[in-house]
């Protein structure tokens, strides 16, 4: 399987911080960025290995990623979709973790 070379995990909760685990066992990425709104949660996300770099800047974390993996509620998905638009690179993959599509 092709590895990605960047994933970007947009929100390293329980959900995002258990992708960028799995992710980063399987070896599916040579670098996995997350992206949260508390830097306790990035330090925490870096200490448990479920990524390699934090920021909490949107361009940082999308600008270069091949694969971005939204991992926030619901009800803001479609807003940080907007918000990360004119940073995603062409080609790059978006994809969500929400339970309801609409």
């Amino acid at each position: 399987m092709k590895k990605f070379r960047t994933v970007s995990i947009l929100g390293v909760g329980l959900i995002g911080g258990s992708i960028g685990l799995s992710i980063k066992k399987r070896n599916l990425a040579h670098k996995v960025i997350g992206l949260t709104t508390r830097r306790s949660s990035l330090s925490k996300a870096k200490r448990l290995k479920a990524i390699d770099e934090g920021t909490l800047s949107l361009k940082k974390a999308t600008e270069d990623a091949d694969l971005i993996i939204v991992c926030t509620p619901v009800g803001v998905i479609s807003h940080i979709i907007r918000l990360i638009t004119p940073f995603v690179k062409s080609g790059a993959i978006i994809t969500d973790v929400g339970s309801t599509k609409g």
